[in-house]
């Protein structure tokens, strides 16, 4: 039973991971495609912070 608990937490964590991922892909999408601010604009450590992941993710994928 143990094992399951561990194993579910382990598959939510990286649920959340992905959802965060997909949310830091949408809005990089706004910036670079569109060139329009996104719906509750962005800073600009903001900005660098999410191309930083999302690069480091890219990374990974390769």
């Amino acid at each position: 039973m143990e094992i399951l608990r561990s194993v579910s937490r382990d598959i939510r964590e990286l649920m959340w991971i992905n959802l965060r991922t997909l949310f830091l892909k949408k809005r990089l999408f706004y910036i670079k495609k569109e060139a329009i601010p996104p719906p509750n604009g962005l800073l600009m450590e903001e900005l660098r912070a999410v191309n930083f992941i999302f690069n480091y993710f890219s990374s990974l994928q390769k």
